[in-house]
């Protein structure tokens, strides 16, 4: 029998049988073997293929399957691996993305959250850090400014106030 093809015997009669999507056979083998996960055929194959970077299978897989956002995946990968905190990936994606400066997030994140006015996040942070007093910022800040001479603010200040008011 052909590659992708085994040979069977029914009734007396020896015939050849196309290995099912998910299995592969060589010329001359008596069984089709199964696609381990991170990789997948079509039916009458020879050989299974490994999926694409942003996308898994299980075992005997005949189709990839695009990771969720929050996920990423390697070229022939059987599981999806999760974005870690202060990073995001979209659908399919082969690698994760830190979010930028002024935004923060969970693990598993399809995208970043802004912080918000008076507290601040570098690159790649899971969480906003609350702006010291003497310092403000605006939402979406990497850094909290410090207040002008003669004005002053409390913890997580959003803006300055004046010491003559």
């Amino acid at each position: 029998c052909a590659e992708g093809y085994i040979g069977v015997t029914t009734d007396g009669m020896k015939g050849c049988h196309a290995c099912l999507a998910g299995f592969w056979s060589f010329i001359g083998m008596s069984s089709c073997q199964g696609c381990v996960p991170g990789s997948f055929s079509t039916k009458a194959s020879s050989q299974c293929q490994q999926c694409p970077i942003g996308k898994y299978s299980g075992p005997f897989s005949s189709a990839c399957t695009s990771c969720p956002a929050g996920t990423y995946a390697a070229i022939g990968q059987g599981v999806c691996q999760a974005c870690l905190a202060g990073s995001y990936s979209t659908v399919g994606a082969s690698q994760c993305t830190k979010c930028p400066s002024g935004y923060y997030s969970g693990a598993y994140a399809s995208e970043c959250t802004i912080c918000a006015a008076g507290t601040f996040a570098n690159p790649g942070q899971p969480s906003c850090t609350v702006c010291l007093a003497g310092t403000f910022s605006v939402s979406g800040a990497g850094t909290c400014t410090p207040c002008s001479n003669g004005d002053f603010s409390g913890p997580g200040a959003s803006s300055c106030d004046s010491c003559s008011n």
